[in-house]
């Protein structure tokens, strides 16, 4: 029985290393700048038309 749980917990931890190291999705950096964001008026004018 102890060997089934130190067996097991083996299985719990290299599980959790790879799953930690494993990203969801991949982040892709740009070096786009806003040069003028966006105001208010611009969107909130067409809420009720």
């Amino acid at each position: 029985m102890k060997q089934t749980n130190i067996i097991l917990i083996a299985i719990l931890v290299v599980n959790l290393i790879i799953t930690a190291q494993t990203p969801k999705f991949e982040l892709i950096k740009n070096d786009l700048t806003l040069t003028r964001t966006a105001q208010p008026h611009q969107y909130m004018d067409k809420i009720g038309t």
